[in-house]
């Protein structure tokens, strides 16, 4: 499958942690969408480096999903009328919403690992199947930095 695929946080994690419910739909996921372009709202990123930061791995994790070729999409103020009736109008969280108005803005297929943001997009073709609520990410991306620890929490692509 080609074309332009809008990522939901869900299937980034999944992709990179081996203990995640929908580790194996991601993998596949990946595999068959091979090709096509990945897109992931800014804030959806955000949420995928919250665990590695904990561990004080951001720079090494975003050297690791460099190869994935993500586009990285920021909203504006004139989207906030868009993002509001879609608010309005589902049963979504903001963060969902942003993934949604991304996906449709796009004319994209969405990967989603989130069956209540997958429910509301005709174009969700990549939704996982596996349960509806992931295990808790686990490993050293879990761990906080110690308080002694400096990491680099640069956030640079190339």
């Amino acid at each position: 499958m080609a074309g332009v695929i809008v990522l939901d946080a869900g299937a980034l994690i999944a992709l990179c942690d081996a203990n995640d419910a929908h580790h194996r739909w991601a993998r596949g996921m990946f595999i068959d969408t091979v090709g096509g372009d990945l897109s992931l709202s800014f804030l959806a990123y955000a949420e995928v480096l919250v665990h590695p930061t904990k561990a004080c791995k951001a720079q090494e994790f975003e050297h690791t999903i460099a190869g994935l070729h993500l586009e990285i999409h920021a909203i504006d103020a004139g989207d906030s009328r868009d993002l509001a009736a879609l608010r309005a109008t589902t049963a979504l969280t903001m963060p969902e919403v942003i993934v949604l108005h991304l996906a449709l803005g796009q004319g994209a297929n969405l990967a989603a690992t989130d069956k209540a943001l997958a429910a509301e997009e005709k174009n969700t073709l990549l939704l996982s199947e596996a349960p509806a609520e992931p295990g808790p990410l686990r490993g050293s991306r879990d761990r906080p930095c110690a308080p002694s620890s400096t990491c680099s929490q640069g956030t640079s692509h190339s």
